[in-house]
This record gives C-alpha cells, sequence and structure tokens, in this order.
C-alpha cells in the first residue's frame, strides 16, 4: 500500500508548517545518508523526506496536493491512494519530541584557540560579548566599602552611633566591611578576566564555546545537532539589553552563559544559520 507525504513525514494531514518543518528535520537528521552508508534503504526513505518537504512546505504545492488527495478519497471513507511508494523504514514514532535540527554530525577535536578552529572555508560570522553591567554589582560594593572604610570614616562611626547594635560590634562590622572589600575586588577581577577568556562564536559551521584561563573549558557542535536555545532577560537584562543565554545541543552538550550582550541578536543569528544549514541538507 502506499503513502501521502504527510505519512511519509510522519505528521497529521492537518498538521502546521512549523510541524511540517520540524519533522522534515528530525526525520533527515535520523535518516541522513552520511550517517548510514553505503544502506540504500536509509537513501530512498531520506529522497523521500525531501520530496515531501519540497511539495508540503510550499503554500501553492501543498493545496494542489491536498486538492489531488481529496479527488481520490474513495466515499467509503477508505484511506486514500497515495503518491509514493511506502518507505522502507516507515515505523510508527514512539518519540514525540521536536528536533529542530538537521545533517551530518561531525566528531571535531577541541582545539587549543578559536582561532586555530576556523579554516579557510569557514569564516566567523557573529561574536558574543559580555555586557558592562556584570561589573556594576562589584563596582557597587567596592565603592561602599571604600568610602566607609578610608573616603569618609566619619560616615562610618556615624552609623556604629546610629545603630545599637553596630554601635556594640564595632570590630565585627569593620571586619564585614573589608570582607565585602576582598569579595568585590575579586568578583572584579574574575569578571574582567571572562571579559577576555570567554569566547562564543557563530561560523557558517559551528558554534563555538570557550571559557577559562587555567582549567579551559571548549565546547563546540555543528547546526545539524542543535536541539534549542533559551533566552533570560530580567528587568534590568531588558533595559540595558544583555541577558542568559542557554544553549543545547545532541550529544549531551550544554552551554550556560550569564550577562551576555543583546542574547535575542544571537539567537536570530543562531536560528538564520540552522535553517540555513536545513535548508541545504533538504535541498
Amino acid at each position: 500500500m502506499k503513502q501521502t507525504l504527510y505519512e511519509v513525514l510522519r505528521v497529521e494531514p492537518t498538521a502546521t508548517p512549523e510541524d511540517i518543518r520540524y519533522a522534515a528535520q528530525r526525520l533527515a537528521y535520523k535518516y541522513n545518508p552520511k550517517q548510514h552508508p553505503n544502506n540504500p534503504k536509509v537513501l530512498a526513505y531520506f529522497r523521500q523526506i525531501q520530496q515531501a518537504y519540497r511539495i508540503l512546505n510550499n503554500a501553492a504545492t501543498r493545496a494542489a496536493y491536498d486538492a489531488k488527495l481529496n479527488e481520490i478519497i474513495l466515499p467509503s471513507a477508505e484511506q486514500p491512494t497515495i503518491l509514493v511508494e511506502p518507505s522502507p523504514l516507515a515505523t510508527p514514532i514512539k518519540d514525540t519530541r521536536i528536533f529542530p535540527a538537521v545533517g551530518n554530525v561531525e566528531i571535531a577535536v577541541p582545539p587549543k584557540a578559536i582561532h586555530k578552529t576556523t579554516s579557510l572555508v569557514e569564516n566567523t560570522q557573529y561574536r558574543a560579548h559580555l555586557h558592562w553591567f556584570s561589573f556594576v554589582p562589584s563596582l557597587l560594593i567596592l565603592g561602599f566599602s571604600v568610602q566607609l572604610l578610608f573616603v569618609n570614616p566619619e560616615l562610618f562611626n556615624y552609623l556604629l552611633q546610629k545603630h545599637e547594635f553596630l554601635n556594640t560590634h564595632p570590630i565585627e562590622v569593620r571586619w564585614g566591611i573589608i570582607a565585602l572589600l576582598a569579595y568585590a575586588t575579586f568578583s572584579f577581577f574574575l569578571n574582567f578576566l571572562n571579559l577576555f577568556t570567554t569566547h562564543l562564536v557563530l561560523t557558517n559551521k559551528r558554534v563555538i564555546f570557550e571559557s577559562g584561563l587555567i582549567f579551559r573549558t571548549h565546547q563546540e557542535f555543528n547546526y545539524g545537532i542543535f536541539e534549542k536555545i533559551l533566552v533570560r532577560q530580567g528587568i534590568f537584562g531588558s533595559a540595558f539589553g544583555f541577558g542568559k543565554i542557554y544553549l543545547q545541543a545532541f550529544g549531551g552538550i550544554h552551554i550556560r552563559l550569564r550577562n551576555i550582550a543583546a542574547p535575542h541578536k544571537f539567537e536570530e543569528m543562531l536560528i538564520r544559520n540552522v535553517r540555513t544549514h536545513t535548508y541545504k541538507t533538504l535541498s
């Protein structure tokens, strides 16, 4: 028995364009011939996925296809005659997760530096930067501590006299402020170090992340195994244009980065590259 193009992609005829795109991406990733060399059944099914996606992804060709399906539906409510041969790999889907990614999985050897990872045919398209707001908390604490201890000790004495608890524990209060000063200094130095040692780069082929000075962390993945991205922005993040980014890819790859400048622009560039990679794979 033949199959409809909807059955090839394992979606309902009422599926939205997004459902069709995600289903095609998921199946094309799973049955990519590059991951199953010398397997004619996988190759045949992959071509069926490409054919179904080309027709159903376009509103005009999908409408024409649906009209043709309606013409051949029997009054007895039997299943319509289908336009492609059944896939040799057609099996019911048990995993209903959405996988907005497609393509060949590359296993890359982690390089020592980002500038050494890109080849002549790979170019950097976007480089994320840490936002200056990451320095604000430590600078505020530094300023407050220095003001009380060195610049204006009269203010420190005034506060001690104003509050009975502080006045009875002046030594503890002073050491507490010194501890705040040390913490703020360390935090400022750490943020300054992250500014020059943390890199999140989008190339035309992959995502590259590096962080750390002594204990260097390196993660990368190509767009074919991208799974999802989450952007979080609080009140200050929305006001000043920074936020948190969480990236996830197949193979247990998780990237979390705080205080990224223009996180939605990074998200937009990433999604654009993923779609470009998807269209090239399906075409």
